[in-house]
């Protein structure tokens, strides 16, 4: 999706070259694979942040309170 090959996982999306259009991609692919019906990289600007708000969301859907 990024031209930049050399993402962290503390990496911010919009300072790696992130826009709108690409926002509005990832929140397609992530509701896809996901099912999660919101998605703001605004606040989940990284892919630790995205894979912690993931994790909770998928947690809440099954009734839990977390991956242990």
């Amino acid at each position: 999706m990024l031209e930049n090959v050399n993402i962290g996982i503390d990496d911010d999306f919009v300072e790696l070259g992130g826009h709108s259009l690409l926002a509005l991609k990832l929140e397609v692919e992530l509701q896809r694979h996901f099912d999660i019906d919101h998605f703001d990289l605004q606040e989940c600007n990284t892919i630790r942040k995205m894979a912690a708000y993931i994790e909770e969301k998928l947690a809440v859907a099954v009734g839990g309170g977390g991956i242990q």
